[in-house]
């Protein structure tokens, strides 16, 4: 697989000295630089999951090789809770099968929901009652494993159509809209890194006050078709 580094991804900010000054003992630039750094990882973390989701859909290089994940189809539309928890229970298992049929290792495996899903998960009786070796808490709001997969909740799933977009170097543009969750080990995706993130600052006396970046530079590609599934709606 090549993977390609894309152009620089920059976040920046303005802070006016004045400003500044009236907030000193809050730390005005330390906060905005946490900020800063904030909307990189978004940005990264959401680069990954199409990369995922893609991997998904990318047949092996290897002839005769394991299958891609493919999709599992899950009904995430019924205003019962319980319902739509049970019905992703199924499909996490649904995926864990398709890795084990893949020869994917059962280490390292994830599975991101949406935090509307992820939340529904946890109010299945078979993925958190005792009776059935659930491991979480509902006072936490907490899931910790389903079929031996880790649960996270997370807002950076691609759920939009942009198959028409380009600008990367790394084609990782698709139609995401019935994109309901991912499954994945995490050989599914790679990653390469030309710079880490790094920031800097600099005082413009013109603007009287401080410009903040952040930046980095890498690149995101499928890896292993076989170590990633994506739930599409049923």
């Amino acid at each position: 697989r090549l993977v390609v580094i894309n152009e620089m991804c920059l976040a920046s900010a303005f802070v006016d000295e004045l400003d500044e000054l009236k907030d000193d003992y809050n730390g005005v630039r330390g906060i905005y630089a946490k900020e800063l750094g904030r909307a990189l990882a978004t940005e990264y973390d959401q680069m990954v999951a199409r990369a995922i989701a893609i991997a998904s859909n990318t047949d092996p290089k290897i002839t005769g090789g394991p299958a891609k994940g493919g999709t599992v189809s899950v009904s995430t539309d019924d205003a019962a809770a319980n319902t739509v928890g049970d019905n992703l229970v199924a499909a996490i298992f649904a995926a864990a099968q398709k890795l084990d049929e893949g020869n994917v290792p059962k280490e390292n495996r994830w599975c991101a929901l949406s935090p509307a899903n992820y939340y529904k998960l946890i109010q299945s009786d078979l993925a958190l009652h005792r009776d059935f070796g659930g491991e979480g808490s509902v006072a936490q709001g907490t899931l910790m494993n389903v079929a031996g997969i880790g649960i996270v909740a997370t807002n950076n799933l691609p759920s939009a159509n942009e198959s028409a977009l380009t600008g990367d170097n790394n084609s990782l543009h698709d139609d995401f809209t019935t994109c309901r969750g991912l499954v994945w080990h995490e050989s599914a995706a790679a990653t390469a890194s030309l710079m880490d993130l790094s920031f800097e600052t600099e005082y413009d006396i013109s603007r009287q006050g401080h410009l903040m970046v952040s930046k980095f530079a890498v690149g995101h590609a499928p890896l292993r078709g076989e170590a990633a599934v994506k739930f599409i709606e049923a």
